[in-house]
């Protein structure tokens, strides 16, 4: 299991299990689950939700209220903002 999977299921799949996966609590990181989520305009609030409230939450409580409230889409992919590099020869 890894963070794709995870994020795969909270957005598509809302089966709401992987939590009882031994590799679990590895593959949960809250910062990365709220970075990537905050990449789509209507996430957004979800994430910043995270961001208050995620420390004093357990990494299955988090799971779990990602799968219930999340709304479901057909479309899981997030493209990844990176930042622009400068070329070298310009600067």
């Amino acid at each position: 299991m890894n963070l794709f999977d995870i994020l795969r299921d909270v957005l598509k799949d809302k089966t709401g299990v992987l939590h009882e996966d031994p590799s679990f609590d590895e593959a949960f990181n809250v910062f990365m689950i709220a970075r990537y989520l905050s990449m789509r305009r209507e996430l957004m609030p979800y994430a910043s939700w995270i961001n208050v409230n995620g420390r004093n939450m357990s990494k299955e409580n988090i799971y779990r209220f990602l799968t219930k409230s999340l709304p479901k889409t057909n479309n899981c992919y997030i493209k990844y903002i990176r930042k622009v590099k400068k070329d070298k020869a310009s600067a």
